[in-house]
């Protein structure tokens, strides 16, 4: 029987208990030892951490792509196409590999099977994880680069050793399935270090103490990075000490230096402070949905705007109140274009209009993102923020898709 086309496989791939988080690594350990893919490259990193993964991630990966190694980047949630969780140097899994790949794990690992290897079907995110180790472990790989989903001890990308370990900022949220104690937090993150290992982590990055010591206690030979001034800054100290330390017996350090200096020219990540112009407008987009990340972007938008109130389209998850999102940058904003990402993964629209504080800029709801795209389309800027879901919708409604995934590296 021929292997299915991948629009007809990924809806598959999605109906796979989608909503579902299995934080248990039992499972995902025995799927990784049936496919044989417990270490997928020479080399592997993994990146933890409340806010800055993506951004560490896509700075290592441009950095290592940079010195021509062959890179595996595997990253969540997606934007527009399930195929950008799977990169390779830098471009996404072709259409065709990722069909045949994911049609046999679904066979194989999905609801469907009858006798699961791992002794039950995996989740979403599960058969994600495998498909991205499977896929590297085919090809000759010099650096496999995973983000953690959710907390990081029972993360599925956890059932790797990885040799460099990177972290992000630590703060709270997901607290249903990490607890409302930061040290307990920061605890779960630093799980993905192993004893012996390189652990790179910054010292003004929010819990920093707190990551230290749980690093400490794992026994990890930890790096403290102190460079930069902004959260942006600070993570690509981070991504540029771990690629240091992945490339120092590899490489000598005149080319790892201008590695670094092209990747950090090269480099994109698209839904983070990221500025698309699109027919003569301006969208200044990010996926920021916490206080910390909402932070970040507020400083980025008002260095960026110089001041003046521009419209925004905001949206928001589950859990997350138009308050704590959208307050800090209603300074910033002339009006509110209120909606809902297409996912089911948001609020409605009219419950977060409710939320946001009244005496602010005007509120306006929209029934799709694509409505309130096309509402603003004759403003020269727009921002947009709230949800990482909801920039996917408004990056397909600017001309992404399935074919056209938004690109990482410039020149891509």
């Amino acid at each position: 029987m021929p292997t299915p086309d991948w629009p007809d496989v990924c809806r598959q791939l999605e109906q796979q208990n989608p909503s579902i988080i299995r934080y248990e690594l039992g499972a995902m350990e025995r799927a990784v030892h049936h496919e044989g893919v417990s270490r997928p490259a020479p080399r592997v990193a993994i990146v933890a951490g409340t806010n800055g993964k993506g951004t560490i991630c896509s700075f290592l990966n441009a950095f290592s792509v940079a010195a021509g190694w062959h890179v595996g980047l595997y990253t969540s949630p997606h934007l527009v196409s399930f195929r950008e969780r799977v990169r390779l140097d830098g471009q996404p899994i072709d259409a065709n590999e990722a069909a045949a790949l994911a049609h046999e794990l679904l066979v194989r690992h999905g609801a469907q099977a009858p006798r699961p290897p791992a002794g039950r079907p995996l989740s979403y995110f599960e058969l994600g994880t495998l498909m991205a180790l499977r896929a590297f472990a085919s090809r000759p790989l010099d650096l496999a680069i995973l983000e953690v989903g959710l907390g990081g001890r029972l993360d599925a990308t956890n059932v790797v050793d990885a040799d460099v370990a990177a972290f992000g900022s630590i703060a709270l949220d997901h607290v249903d399935w990490l607890g409302a104690d930061l040290r307990g937090i920061a605890g779960e993150k630093a799980a993905v270090a192993r004893p012996g290992r390189h652990a790179i982590h910054h010292a003004r990055l929010g819990g920093a103490t707190l990551l230290a010591e749980a690093l400490d206690t794992i026994g990890a030979v930890r790096t403290t990075v102190t460079e930069g001034l902004t959260p942006r800054d600070r993570n690509r100290a981070v991504a540029e000490a771990a690629f240091r330390t992945l490339c120092r017996d590899a490489l000598p350090e005149e080319r790892i230096s201008a590695a670094i200096e092209e990747g950090g020219r090269r480099v994109l990540w698209p839904g983070r402070q990221q500025l698309l112009e699109r027919a003569g407008a301006r969208w200044w987009i990010d996926g920021a949905h916490n206080a910390e990340s909402v932070d970040a972007a507020r400083g980025w938008l008002r260095d960026a705007l110089g001041g003046r109130r521009v419209p925004a389209i905001v949206g928001l998850s589950p859990g997350r109140a138009a308050p704590d999102v959208l307050g800090p940058i209603a300074e910033l904003v002339s009006s509110w274009h209120v909606t809902a990402s297409r996912t089911g993964r948001a609020r409605p629209a009219d419950d977060v209009a409710h939320e946001l504080l009244p005496g602010g800029p005007p509120v306006h709801t929209h029934a799709a993102p694509g409505a309130a795209v096309s509402a603003l389309a004759d403003e020269p800027d727009v921002i947009v923020l709230g949800s990482l879901y909801l920039v996917g919708d408004v990056l397909a409604a600017l001309g992404y898709d399935e074919s056209n995934p938004p690109p990482i590296l410039i020149g891509s």
